[in-house]
């Protein structure tokens, strides 16, 4: 596969780039109301991605992970952009921020 480039596989099968924001609207329909905006009642059965971010642990000589930690953080649809960031000042240590989508409890 040596010679390709991202760029000649994207023309190749009529492709863009996106940022994660675009990719990211797409699977939550971000702008349809679909997911709850901060500070809204519950009850509505709204989506709310949550995020959750490793980060903090080593492995050991076996190969198993010590003292990793994990933060979740809500997204809510007014906030998405600046909560998502792996820039938020909660999730700068994190390395991976795996997306899921939950209803409300």
């Amino acid at each position: 596969m040596s010679g390709l480039s991202l760029e000649s596989i994207l023309l190749e099968y009529g492709a863009s780039e996106v940022s994660a924001m675009d990719v990211y609207s797409d699977i939550f329909q971000l702008g349809y109301g679909f997911i709850q905006t901060e500070g809204e009642p519950s009850g509505e059965h709204k989506a709310n991605p949550i995020i959750v971010g490793s980060f903090g642990g080593h492995y050991d000589e076996g190969g198993k992970l010590k003292g990793d930690r994990v933060r979740r953080r809500i997204l809510f649809e007014d906030t998405f952009e600046d909560s998502a960031s792996p820039d938020a000042p909660s999730f700068v240590d994190a390395p991976s921020m795996p997306m899921t989508a939950g209803r409300p409890r």
